[in-house]
Parts: C-alpha cells; structure tokens; sequence
C-alpha cells in the first residue's frame, strides 16, 4: 500500500466541522485528470456510503500519487460485460480512502465501509478516459471510464472490459478432459533420462 494512503493520526481532525465533509478539503476542487500512455501504478479503493441523503452506494476512489479522485455509483462497480454511471465528486483526501466508520452529522451523514481496496494497473489515462486493471478483486479486473458531460454534469460511464465465456468464445474456462493411464504405461514412450511421479492432485 502506498504510503500516502495509510490512514493519518490526523484524519480525525478532518472529520470535525470546519471541513465541507469528512474526506473533502474543498468542496469545488476536481483534479484535472493527467494524461499518460504508459503503464502506472494508482491505488483503489471502493467505499460502501450508506447516506442518509444520498441513500446506499458506492464510492471509487483512484489515487494518482497526489489526489484521490472520486465518484459516487448508485449500483457500485459493474460485473464483467456490464456498465454503470459514476458521478464525479470532489476531490478526497488520499487518507479517507481506507476510512471506515460512523459519519454522525452533515454532508455524509451516514455510515462507511471498505468494500476492497488495492493496487491498479492504469494502461492509460486523459481529462476524460481512464483503462485500468484492477487487482483489488479476488481475479484481476478490466476497467474503463469514459467522460459522457452530454448525459448530464460530472457523468461518467465505467464499463467492465473483464473477457468472459461468452465475449471471448476463443478461450476455454474449464479443463479439457483426459484419459487416465498408468504410470507404466507412460513410460513406454519416455527415455531413462525421464522420471515420472502422480501429483498431489492425483491427476
């Protein structure tokens, strides 16, 4: 984990009043996206945000090495083939990433938890587009986001890229079927200079 993530001892302080909201520094601060073509490593992290304003949802959080960029998303990160809306909201302090706990008053109000968190793969990214891997999921996860300010302000469309059985038909997901033989047998077609042993698994 970067170290800029790791909670800070001052994190509390920036959850008493006299910040917009816990997390926020500034209300109006959104980070011009940097643009890059080479592979870099950013940190993730998905928040569940039960609000008592906004209602359940999720809120992704991408690290840039300075900034957290943020969004809010009604029905949290999209399953492979499939797409979801992501809001763009004010720039979070890198620390709040890994936040959990009760939000007790004002913009927030309501209780916070981490879903998953860990290490992206961002193959590219601009103003309006980031592609990345995520390898905060139990197996690896391909992501992009493309800026849509036509649908409305601060609108985004994150789809999952990840392949699956039925986009990518040229991969197989399952093992192909053998017939089982004898060591002895085997061993007809193998020189001296080979030796064989069954596995672990007993395949």
């Amino acid at each position: 984990m970067p170290k800029a993530v790791r909670i800070s001892r001052s994190l509390e302080k920036r959850l008493q009043p006299g910040y917009f909201a816990p997390g926020i520094p500034d209300r109006d601060r959104m980070k011009v996206i940097p643009s890059s073509k080479s592979p870099q490593d950013w940190f993730m992290a998905e928040q569940e945000h039960v609000s008592t304003r906004a209602g359940k949802h999720s809120d992704l959080r991408l690290f840039d090495g300075q900034t957290a960029l943020s969004w809010a998303l009604r029905k949290g990160l999209p399953e492979p083939g499939k797409a979801h809306l992501a809001i763009r909201q004010p720039d979070h302090n890198p620390s709040y990433m890994l936040y959990e706990g009760l939000i007790r008053s004002g913009y927030g109000q309501g209780k916070v938890r981490v879903l998953r968190s860990g290490t992206v793969d961002v193959r590219n990214s601009s103003p309006d587009k980031i592609s990345f891997l995520s390898l905060a999921h139990k197996n690896p996860q391909e992501f992009t986001m493309i800026h849509t300010p036509k649908y409305g302000p601060g609108h985004w469309l994150l789809t999952n890229r990840t392949p699956t059985a039925k986009s990518r038909l040229d991969v197989r997901v399952s093992k192909l079927k053998s017939k089982k033989s004898a060591v002895v047998d085997i061993g007809h077609y193998m020189g001296k200079e080979y030796a064989l042993s069954s596995k672990i698994d007993d395949a």
